[in-house]
C-alpha cells in the first residue's frame, strides 16, 4: 500500500535501529573498544551485505579481505552480515561497525548520518568507474519509455528496490520527478522489495509492472541463467552512475585509517593471490579488471548534490 513520506521514512529509520540493535548490538552512540599501544582499537568490526545472486560469494571474498587487513594490521577483524544497509549505518553511527563497502547513496547516508569517511572506490587508471540504473517492465507490458509510464501510472504498480540504494532508489527517482512524476502519487501502487534481485524477480512474475534496478544485477542475473531477459525490456537507462566506496567510521585513530587505505590500495600488486579471490565479487560488474583506487568524500558530490535537489527525499536532513 501507499504510504506517506513521513510516516514511510520513519518506518523504515525505526527499522533499521531494531535490526542494528539485533544484529550488532548497538545500545548507544559510542562504545568503550579496547585499545593496543599504538591506541588501535583491538578489534576491527567490516560489515558486508549478502549478495543473493550468488550465494556465500560475499562472504567469501570479506573473510579474504579481513584475514587479509589483520595480517597486515596486526589486530583483529570480525566480519559481520547484514541483508540491508540501514543497520550498518546505525551500528556505525554508534561505533560498533568500523568498516563497511558501501553502495553510492548508501554512503551519502552514512556519510550524513553516521560521519563514514571514503578511503577506496573501484577504479581503472581512467579513475572511479560507473553503473547504471534501468527501468524494467515485462516484454508484454504496454510500457515501453517514461511517456508510457507517465500517462498510464495510476494503473502501474511500481517497485523502487530499497530506500538507501542508488540505482534502486535515488537515481531513478530523480529522473521520474524531472519529468513530473510523483512516485508515491501517480503511480496505483509504491512498493521496496528491498533487494535488486527481489525487485527484477517480481517484474518477470507480474507482481509489479515497472521496476528499477542496477544495471549490474540484471547482468549477474542474465549471465547466470536467473531470468530469461528476453522476458524483460529495458524502457530507460541511467547516466553513469559513480561507484560506491569502502569507507571507514570517522572516530577511528587517523593513523590507522591512513594504514588500511595503504594496506587496501597495495592489495593487487603487493598480495595478488588474496586479491585474485576479493576481485570475484566484481566478476559481472562492468570493469571486473579494475582495482582499489584511492578516493575521498568530494567523489561523491554530484550525486549528493542531485539527492538534496529531489523533493520526496528528505533522508539527508
Amino acid at each position: 500500500m501507499k504510504k506517506s513520506d513521513s510516516s514511510f521514512k520513519c518506518s523504515v529509520w525505526l527499522s533499521c535501529l531494531f535490526l542494528a540493535t539485533l544484529v550488532f548490538g548497538v545500545s548507544g552512540c559510542s562504545s568503550s573498544k579496547e585499545v593496543d599501544e599504538r591506541g588501535w582499537p583491538k578489534k576491527l568490526v567490516f560489515a558486508y551485505w549478502v549478495d543473493d545472486e550468488v550465494p556465500g560469494l560475499r562472504l567469501e571474498a570479506t573473510t579474504h579481505l579481513a584475514d587479509y587487513l589483520s595480517k597486515e594490521l596486526d589486530l583483529e577483524v570480525e566480519i559481520k552480515k547484514t541483508t540491508q544497509y540501514g543497520p550498518v549505518i546505525e551500528a556505525m553511527r554508534a561505533d560498533k561497525v568500523d568498516i563497511s563497502m558501501f553502495g553510492t547513496f548508501a554512503y551519502i547516508l552514512a556519510s550524513a548520518k553516521a560521519g563514514a569517511e571514503c578511503i577506496i572506490v573501484r577504479g581503472t587508471e581512467a579513475g572511479g568507474i560507473s553503473y547504471h540504473s534501468l527501468l524494467l517492465a515485462r516484454q508484454d507490458s504496454p510500457v515501453n519509455n517514461l511517456e508510457d509510464l507517465k500517462a498510464m501510472g495510476k494503473d502501474l504498480t511500481f517497485a523502487f528496490t530499497n530506500p538507501a540504494s542508488t540505482s534502486g532508489h535515488l537515481i531513478p527517482r530523480a529522473n521520474l520527478e524531472l519529468e513530473g512524476i510523483n512516485p508515491e502519487r501517480d503511480f496505483k501502487e509504491l512498493v521496496f522489495p528491498g533487494k535488486h534481485n527481489a525487485t527484477l524477480l517480481s517484474v518477470v512474475s507480474g507482481k509489479v509492472d515497472v521496476g528499477c534496478v542496477s544495471e549490474n544485477t540484471f547482468r549477474k542475473l542474465k549471465n547466470l541463467g536467473g531470468i530469461d531477459p528476453k522476458e524483460v525490456k529495458i524502457i530507460w537507462k541511467s547516466p553513469p552512475i559513480p561507484n560506491g566506496c569502502i569507507a571507514v567510521r570517522e572516530r577511528l585513530p587517523e593513523d590507522l585509517k591512513a594504514a588500511i587505505r595503504e594496506k587496501l590500495l597495495n592489495l593487487k600488486d603487493g598480495h595478488p593471490e588474496t586479491w585474485e579471490e576479493v576481485k570475484k565479487i566484481y566478476t559481472y560488474s562492468t570493469a571486473p579488471n579494475s582495482y582499489y583506487i584511492s578516493a575521498n568524500d568530494s567523489y561523491f558530490d554530484e550525486v549528493r548534490v542531485l539527492a538534496r535537489r529531489i523533493d520526496n527525499l528528505d533522508m539527508l536532513n
